[in-house]
């Protein structure tokens, strides 16, 4: 056995034989992270005023930029899920699911465990899609905009 229990391990316990643990570089990366943040934090306050200001004609540019491109990316999402949607109505998964509920749910499990990203997009695509007013009603369909 190399050391015995202890609540100071590194002292008298497993690493006792070498020293114990060196806690220097831990050490010096927090303070580094905290200088670093306080750092940041300065030049912001500094820069606040011009950054909120309405002349900044650059913030407002880059904000009505990003809009765009959020609401591009919302509608590529939900037309990726309708996409999915009618794949899987032509499919028949539907007409399965109403026939066999407990089938279904069984493979939608093993699809989850044997396809991790692929359904961790098809989550994160369903949340866009019922956020955008995919429902039971729209049978799970994102409505067009008008």
């Amino acid at each position: 056995m190399d050391g015995w229990s202890s609540p100071s391990i590194g002292k008298s316990g497993a690493c006792s034989h070498h020293g114990g643990v060196n806690r220097i570089p831990v050490t010096i990366g927090l303070i580094c992270s905290f200088v670093f943040s306080f750092w940041v934090w300065k030049k912001f306050k500094k820069n606040e005023e011009k950054l909120a200001s309405p002349e900044n004609k650059i913030i407002n540019q880059a904000e009505k930029t990003s809009a765009g491109i959020l609401k591009n990316l919302n509608k590529g999402a939900c037309s990726i899920w309708n996409f999915f949607i009618k794949a899987l109505i032509r499919v028949g998964i539907t007409k399965a699911f109403d026939k066999w509920p407990i089938v279904t749910v069984i493979a939608s499990f093993f699809a989850i465990a044997i396809f991790p990203p692929v359904m961790a997009t098809l989550f994160v695509l369903g949340i866009i899609a019922f956020m955008n007013g995919a429902s039971a009603e729209t049978n799970y369909f994102v409505p067009k905009e008008k």
